[in-house]
């Protein structure tokens, strides 16, 4: 039997944003009670605990006596001293972007690295979201992105891990482990790594990865149709080849700047031919999710759960150190979090979702001493859609009165709880395209919340007060915030003077909106997922590739644009082409963004070393984790 007794013990009620390091040691002696006798037992500090929160530092030094024998059981003595050091300022940000943090009180943190030494076992238990398929080829949901980075891998993937920002895209080698792009930028070259096998399982059973798995990846894609997020990438090739086993070269129509940063993305996992010629297509998760990353496919309950044990022949060695990851499905917040706040769940809100501002403060409120970190999140970008090609938004006039009755403020002060940033620009804060709303120039007027002007805009277009009635889609699927701020930009319609009802669908029927762009008037939902322009303006926009299904567009000036940016392999330059491309997409109204979300995770204090990254990859920064006991 074990036993504490705590002579002392302050509670340390803070947000619980801790990074740990070991900075004192020092001795005594002290005679102590123990019921039946007298023990005389040295006590130990063994460290002291710097607690991190927004403006402040806490040190916290916990005082340890030595265990003592007694017979029958073990006798530990601690107290916990606080004491409150000077504060330590927050990293800066652009001044404009400090304004809104001050004024709003916002809280940012990311955990730096653990100092402990890296500790092999233990399970995770993290809220998941439930795929509806497992082919990747044909599902092309973040739902099994984020299932299939822990045991999928990519020729390349995004660097992560403590000290690296959740919203940086830096490629890295993976499957690949090095590549070359030729003088005139067509022609990439990518050197395999040797000796990577895939999971130990039929039908694979452990053989060597090489690039004719590669080849029949990319032939697989071609022939989905429901693929087209990775088709529009290989719209961009001319041609691929394997050379010999260890070598993979694209030949590309014309220059695509951003070519490596699309072969990180999640999506292109590399499959194996013989699970899809025994295991039935990829519809059986035990037999078909079979790959070379850091945790084994193990099981699938529907409506339960996935798990996933540790690959111990894993070439990136020595990761991972979990020995099982589990993805937990709920389907209600409310019960999401009352698992994590009793221990059930270790991570809340990796699911690219976040939790959002209420949820947040509830936790903290609830359970200070679990960690929370935050960032502004300039990768959830949602918005109004329009067919433009249609009545009646093939009006400019009525898609700019749409746009400038949106009020921004308004939205993250009630929707948000405060926890937004209410910029109306199409380029988000947070990386080097963004493009603040005082530098639009003329197409600002339409950024900007001015109910009266889109009034008049209304009725310019000839329409009087409520003699429009048009139904907007949307989902539930994605959480009560984001069925939220449906509910919101509907009553701003309404406002308007736009009749609007609001017809919100399950998850996967509303999956057809945002792959194929099926539906008439007027959506809420996300856009522009990702990091760079080709995300979030050439994808989307160009009529070749998805313009022309999500919004109707046939827009020459625009599309030769795009194709500007997509070739143009100076940075400076680039910048400038998208600046220019998002003031005319701005001007055209041809979408309305919504403002940007914080975003909050939620996670066990004793799994260290782990920094989300905001990419659907969750499996390759949690492979750096471990759990300390």
């Amino acid at each position: 039997m074990r036993k504490t007794f705590s002579h002392r013990l302050v509670v340390l009620a803070v947000s619980a944003f801790m990074l740990i390091a070991v900075v004192a040691a020092c001795g005594e002696t002290k005679t102590i009670e123990v019921p039946g006798e007298t023990i005389v037992v040295e006590k130990e500090v063994i460290k002291t605990i710097e607690v991190q929160v927004p403006g402040e530092t806490v040190v916290v030094t916990k005082e340890v006596l030595k265990e003592v024998q007694v017979p029958g059981e073990t006798v530990v003595v601690e107290k916990l001293v606080v004491v409150v050091a000077t504060p330590v300022p927050l990293p800066s940000l652009d001044p404009r972007v400090q304004t809104l943090v001050d004024d709003l009180n916002i809280p940012l943190y990311l955990p730096d690295a653990a100092t402990s030494e890296p500790q092999y076992g233990g399970t995770i238990n993290i809220r998941g979201l439930e795929p509806k398929s497992f082919d990747i080829h044909k599902y092309v949901s973040y739902r099994l992105r984020i299932t299939n980075s822990y045991t999928h891998e990519r020729l390349l993937q995004f660097d992560v891990g403590p000290g690296t920002s959740p919203t940086a895209h830096n490629t890295a080698p993976s499957l690949a482990e090095s590549w070359e792009v030729s003088g005139d930028s067509k022609t990439y070259t990518f050197h395999l790594r040797q000796g990577v096998k895939w999971h130990n399982k039929a039908p694979v059973n452990g053989r060597e990865f090489t690039a004719s798995d590669v080849i029949f990846t990319l032939d697989r894609i071609k022939e989905s149709e429901q693929a087209s997020q990775q088709n529009n990438v290989l719209s961009k090739v001319a041609s691929y080849e394997a050379p010999d086993d260890y070598t993979l070269v694209f030949n590309l129509e014309k220059p695509v700047a951003a070519f490596p940063f699309l072969m990180a993305r999640t999506s292109f996992e590399i499959l194996a031919p013989e699970v899809d010629a025994e295991c039935g297509g990829f519809v059986i998760p035990e037999c078909s999710d079979i790959g070379t990353g850091p945790w084994v496919f193990e099981s699938y309950s529907p409506g339960t759960a996935t798990k996933m044990t540790r690959n111990v022949d894993y070439w990136n060695q020595p990761y991972p150190y979990i020995d099982v990851v589990q993805q937990l499905f709920f389907g209600d917040e409310k019960a999401e979090d009352a698992a994590f706040r009793t221990g059930k769940l270790d991570l809340l809100g990796v699911e690219t979702c976040a939790i959002s501002g209420e949820r947040y403060r509830a936790l903290v409120d609830s359970n200070p001493e679990k960690v929370y970190p935050s960032f502004i999140d300039p990768f959830n970008r949602r918005a109004v859609w329009m067919k433009s090609d249609r009545p009646p938004f093939d009006d400019v006039r009525l898609r700019r009165a749409v746009a400038m009755s949106i009020d921004r403020k308004g939205w993250v002060n009630s929707v948000l709880g405060g926890y937004g940033i209410p910029f109306g620009g199409y380029l988000y804060f947070g990386n080097d395209y963004w493009l603040p709303d005082d530098e639009y120039g003329a197409s600002s007027k339409y950024i900007k919340y001015d109910l009266d002007g889109a009034k008049a805009l209304l009725a310019e277009a000839g329409y009087l007060a409520g003699g429009l009635e048009l139904t907007m889609d949307s989902t539930t699927g994605y959480g009560e915030r984001f069925s939220s701020e449906a509910e919101l930009v509907a009553e701003a319609l309404n406002k308007l003077g736009i009749k609007t009802n609001l017809n919100m669908t399950d998850y996967n029927s509303f999956v057809p909106v945002w792959r194929d762009g099926a539906y008439d008037d007027i959506v809420y939902t996300w856009l522009g997922y990702g990091y760079d322009p080709e995300d979030w303006l050439i994808s989307p926009f160009h009529s070749e590739l998805n313009g022309n299904k999500y919004f109707g567009l046939n827009d020459a000036y625009l599309d030769d644009l795009l194709d500007q940016i997509s070739e143009e392999t100076n940075l400076e330059r680039r910048i400038q082409l998208s600046h220019d491309t998002s003031r005319y997409v701005m001007d055209q109204a041809y979408v309305v963004p919504g403002p940007a979300w914080l975003y909050f995770y939620a996670q066990n204090p004793k799994l260290v070393n782990y920094v989300y990254h905001d990419s659907f990859d969750n499996g390759h920064p949690l492979m750096m984790a471990w759990i300390e006991n």
